[in-house]
């Protein structure tokens, strides 16, 4: 109980404080700053940077096929889709082979 309140109270400070949104559950296809990645496990946490001399920009985090953690920061373009079922990516992330 005290662990999912704790949880729970790290998620809404992380929202109301630092800007970011709540998780999105993997496979998800990102694309930032015209460089595309696939997210396979976990969950995929956005932080938004609002400053005024520089705009607006991204932190994604998120865990690929492989099991590499990638932490991209300073993101100014960010897309965040869902793999389509008959996708490449969905292919990479089930660890079955990919046909082209």
């Amino acid at each position: 109980m005290k662990r999912t309140f704790g949880f729970l109270l790290l998620l809404v400070s992380c929202v109301i404080l630092s800007g970011c949104s709540l998780p999105k559950d993997a496979p998800k296809i990102i694309v930032a700053d015209q460089t595309t990645y696939v997210a396979c496990r976990g969950e995929v946490w956005v932080f938004t940077d609002n400053s005024f001399a520089g705009g607006t920009t991204y932190d994604v985090q998120f865990t690929q096929a492989d099991g590499t953690e990638m932490d991209i920061r300073g993101i100014k373009h960010l897309e965040i889709n869902d793999v389509p079922p008959d996708s490449m990516a969905k292919g990479i992330c089930s660890g079955t082979p990919v046909q082209k």
